[in-house]
């Protein structure tokens, strides 16, 4: 991994969209595709390593997503979850 780029993500929780994360609607489906677009890029240019915040909501999707890109395509990546505290599952 050295010389490798790391790259840190955390975003909106369920709470915050506007549409369901529970099932598949266009919205999500949109936002999902649009994440895989831009880990795809920079893997690519680079990155391979990628902390997630790992809370409910965009984060778990960001996670989610590098996770597949590693199993279709790019096994060097790696994701690493970070917990901003003790307790923070519970939050």
């Amino acid at each position: 991994m050295d010389g490798h780029k790391t790259l840190a993500f955390s975003g909106h929780r369920p709470r915050y969209f506007d549409y369901s994360l529970e099932n598949m609607s266009f919205k999500y489906a949109m936002l999902e595709t649009r994440i895989a677009d831009e880990i795809e890029k920079l893997i690519v240019d680079g990155y391979a390593r990628f902390i997630c915040g790992c809370a409910m909501g965009a984060d778990i999707i960001f996670g989610e997503t590098v996770l597949n890109a590693r199993q279709r395509l790019y096994s060097e990546i790696e994701l690493v979850c970070a917990m901003p505290f003790p307790g923070q599952a519970n939050s």
